[in-house]
This record gives structure tokens, sequence and C-alpha cells, in this order.
């Protein structure tokens, strides 16, 4: 990841990194969490409504490939972000600690297997499609945060806890 980052200009220094994608924010959400993962948090954010939004809006677009100035990056992984399956078993049931499956419903009950062995989800895990959280149409755009603190509270997600999230 370093020399990726650094060849792409994008250095420990970075003032502010705007990801967007064309596919409703999935690719852009990655690459999110990643850049986070890797040291960039809170210099990493996400165009709201991604390309399809900006189109919408009639913005000015170009195809023009910018050539930036390789730096040097350094990776500072946070472990934090993430759960190992051993902390996960412990953790499971406990209060204080919810599991959310991000996959459609057919998914997590196992009626649509996408290419896995079994079907179903972790026990406890609650369901929450990560198409929910966002409006329909193709520029798909975050709903606002009172609305997603309500939906997840409606699951029991609640600030208080800490969440492990997955999907496939």
């Amino acid at each position: 990841i370093e020399p990726l980052l650094g060849d792409l200009g994008i250095g420990n220094d970075s003032v502010r990194i705007i990801i967007y994608d064309d596919s409703r924010g999935v690719a852009a959400a990655r690459a999110f969490w990643t850049l986070e993962y890797f040291g960039l948090k809170d210099k990493v954010a996400i165009l709201n409504g991604g390309f399809p939004k900006w189109q919408q809006e009639n913005r000015e677009t170009t195809q023009l490939t910018p050539k930036p100035d390789k730096v040097t990056f350094t990776a500072r992984p946070d472990a934090s972000l993430l759960t190992s399956l051993d902390s996960l078993l412990t953790r499971l049931g406990k209060p204080g600690f919810a599991v959310v499956d991000t996959r459609s419903s057919k998914e997590y009950v196992g009626e649509d297997l996408r290419g896995n062995q079994n079907g179903g989800h972790v026990p406890g895990a609650v369901n929450v499609n990560w198409e929910d959280t966002m409006t329909q149409g193709d520029a798909a755009i975050w709903k606002t945060p009172e609305t997603l603190s309500a939906m997840y509270a409606g699951k029991g997600l609640t600030k208080d806890k800490t969440v492990a999230v997955y999907c496939q």
C-alpha cells in the first residue's frame, strides 16, 4: 500500500482526499476504510452521491489524467478497526457488543449464497442492508445522520456499543 499511495501523490501529510465512484458508494466506502485503516483518518472523505450526482448537477468533468508528484507514504495501521475471529467469538452475546451483517436479507437468512458454501449469518448478528443506508436512484446519497441513528437504534445498535460489521 505504501508505494501504491505514494505513487498516487498520497502522503501522510496530504491535506484532504476525496473519494468517489459510480457504484453507489461501494468502492468509495472500501477505499475510505482502507485509507483510514492505514493511517489517513480525518484526511479522507467520500463525495456523497458520487460521480452520478456530480453529473446530475452538471458539474465540470474532464478526461485528463492528473500526474501527481510521487511522495512517501508510511502506513500506520490502526488495529482497533479490525476484530479477529477469536475476539469476535469471545465477545458474541456480551453486553455492549453488537454484530451487523450488511448483506441483503436473502443473504442474511441463507436464501442467496452468492458463491458461499453455507448460508446464514453470524449468531446474534442483526441485518442492516447497506443499501438501506442510502436513498434510491442512480445517485445514491447517504441518509441523514438522524435517520441513520434512528434506523440503527431500532435494531439495538446504539452509540454505547462496540459494533463489528461484516459483509461478504
